[in-house]
């Protein structure tokens, strides 16, 4: 198990029992996805705003929030888009005369 997860999931037990009364049995979230669902749910609908945000970050843990939707394809940006060229010593003006650093 991740250590993530299980902090998280200490957190959430912890806070729930004190904001809540509720007594989170930590074997039966892990072994059983329909509590673990319904206790997540309870959380969720918490007014303490650390118990939501421990919900919702066990539910993307557990794998419980559906993917993202990949955004829809917008034109890139134009400096990722076509990087600039550096100019070469043959076409730079001056490119012989000295500038910044010290001479040797």
């Amino acid at each position: 198990m991740d250590n993530e997860l299980l902090t998280s999931v200490a957190r959430l037990k912890v806070r729930l029992r004190r904001g809540r009364a509720l007594s989170l049995n930590t074997q039966r979230f892990f072994t059983e996805s329909a509590y673990a669902l319904e206790m997540l749910n309870l959380a969720e609908d918490d007014d303490d705003e650390e118990i939501v945000i421990l919900a919702l970050e066990l539910r993307k843990l557990m794998g419980f929030l559906p993917p993202l939707p990949a955004p829809e394809s917008s034109p890139p940006p134009a400096a990722a888009a076509a990087p600039k060229a550096e100019p070469t010593s043959a076409t730079r003006p001056d490119s012989g005369r000295y500038r910044f650093g010290p001479r040797t």
